[in-house]
Parts: C-alpha cells; structure tokens; sequence
C-alpha cells in the first residue's frame, strides 16, 4: 500500500522475501513500471513464519489452530505452504510449543522468516 512517494506499507504476509513482516514500511525506488525494494523504514511488531505441511488434508486444521492462537495465515499457490503473521497479541508460547511438536512428529517444517519475539 503507498503511503507517500517512494514509501509502501506491506499489506499482507510476506512469503519470500526474508527479514520482512505485515505491517514494515518500506522504501523502493520506480524503475519503468516497477519498483525495487531497497530497504526497511520502519519494522512492524510482527513476526514471519513460513510453514511447509506435509499431507494436505492437515492444512485446513493447522490454520484453525493458528487463528485460534491470534495469527493470520495465507495460503500460497504450492500446496501445503503458509505463511504466519504473528503479532504481538498472539499467544506465542503456544504457537512455539504447536510448532515444535508437529516438526518432531514429521507433520511439517517451519522457519522463522523474520522473528521479532
């Protein structure tokens, strides 16, 4: 989303780019009809973390469960990756405690795209 010249607040949770979260404000440069990212402004209180789930039939349940636990989840074009939004309201020691214990039964990887927790 522009808020001014050459300054754009990221609007949706980042799948790809690292150290980024909702919510950061960015400065990008016009170059034809794109714009470069060039560096962060200002960061968010918001953490990344992308999540790869390994049968697709746990997706649906494991965004359930990270909704109920305060965080956004989006879904990408490759099925079983989402990425987490995590403000500051969510209630991170259960989401760790989740996240850990579904790693260690094989059910999904994570990684901490940017941790800000």
């Amino acid at each position: 989303m522009p808020l001014e010249e050459g300054l754009f607040k990221i609007d949706n949770i980042p799948f790809y780019v690292p150290r980024l979260s909702c919510d950061d404000v960015v400065k990008a440069r016009k170059l034809g009809d794109e714009y470069l990212f060039e560096s962060v402004s200002e960061h968010s209180e918001n953490s990344t973390i992308r999540m790869i789930i390994y049968d697709l039939g746990d997706v649906e349940s494991v965004r359930e469960k990270l909704t109920s636990l305060g965080c956004d989840v989006e879904k990408s074009g490759t099925p079983g990756f989402i990425a987490i939004n995590i403000p500051v309201a969510a209630k991170v020691k259960e989401l760790v405690a989740y996240l850990e214990a579904g790693h260690d039964k094989g059910l999904w990887d994570y990684e901490g795209a940017s941790l800000r927790f």
